[in-house]
C-alpha cells in the first residue's frame, strides 16, 4: 500500500513538473513570437530593400567612397563603427563590400534593439512634419544620428537638427517617398514571418 502511494506520488510531482516545464516552454515561445516583429531575416526581400535603399542614400551605393567628413562606404561608416561593427581596420572595410553589408546587419540589429529600449516603436503610425514614422524610419534616424532622432520624435518635429547638409526631417521624408513603407510595417507588425531569426 505504501509503495502504491509512493508511486501515486511520485507521478503527481512529475506530472507537476512536466506542466511546469511546458508553461516555461509556451511562455518562451511566446515571448520569441515577439521577435519577427522587429528582427529582420538577412535573405528576406524586404530587408534587402531596406538596406538597397539606405546605401542609395548614403553613398549611391559605391562601396569605396569616403566623403569630406571621412565616413566611409556603402553605409557611411564612422571609424568608431567601423571598429565596433566591422571590427577590422578601415583600408580593410572600404575593399570588401561583404564586409561592409556584414556590419551594416549588426548595426541594424543594435538599431533595432536601441529602438525598442528607448520606446521609440510607440511613434509607429504617427505623422511628423507629414513623415510617417515606421520602423525603417526610425533605423534611418539612428543611423543619420540617435540624439537628433531622440530631439526631433520628442519636439513632434520642432528640433530639427541637421548635419550640415540636410536636416534629419527632410532626410527622412525623402527616405520615406523612396521606401515602401509596408516593408517596414512588417518589421513591427509581425504581418511577415519571414522576419525571424
Amino acid at each position: 500500500m505504501f509503495n502504491l502511494k509512493l508511486q501515486i506520488m511520485k507521478f503527481v510531482l512529475a506530472s507537476m513538473l512536466l506542466f511546469c516545464f511546458q508553461g516555461m516552454t509556451e511562455a518562451t515561445v511566446n515571448k520569441r513570437a515577439d521577435i519577427p516583429n522587429v528582427i529582420p531575416l538577412v535573405h528576406t526581400e524586404e530587408y534587402q530593400e531596406f538596406k538597397s535603399t539606405l546605401g542609395y542614400f548614403e553613398s549611391r551605393g559605391d562601396y569605396s567612397v569616403v566623403n569630406s567628413w571621412g565616413f566611409k562606404g556603402k553605409y557611411q561608416f564612422s571609424d568608431y563603427m567601423i571598429g565596433k561593427f566591422a571590427k577590422v581596420p578601415p583600408n580593410v572595410f572600404l575593399a570588401s563590400p561583404a564586409i561592409q553589408e556584414q556590419a551594416m546587419t549588426a548595426v541594424i540589429r543594435h538599431y533595432i534593439s536601441y529602438v525598442k529600449r528607448a520606446g521609440y516603436t510607440r511613434f509607429i503610425g504617427r505623422y511628423i512634419g507629414g513623415t510617417k514614422i515606421t520602423m525603417a524610419t526610425l533605423l534611418v534616424g539612428c543611423h543619420f544620428s540617435p540624439s537628433y532622432l531622440h530631439r526631433w520624435l520628442h519636439s513632434n518635429g520642432r528640433e530639427n537638427s541637421d548635419d550640415g547638409y540636410i536636416s534629419i526631417g527632410a532626410y527622412l521624408s525623402r527616405f520615406n517617398q523612396v521606401y515602401n513603407d509596408n516593408c517596414s510595417d512588417r518589421m513591427i507588425e509581425g504581418k511577415n514571418q519571414s522576419f525571424a531569426v
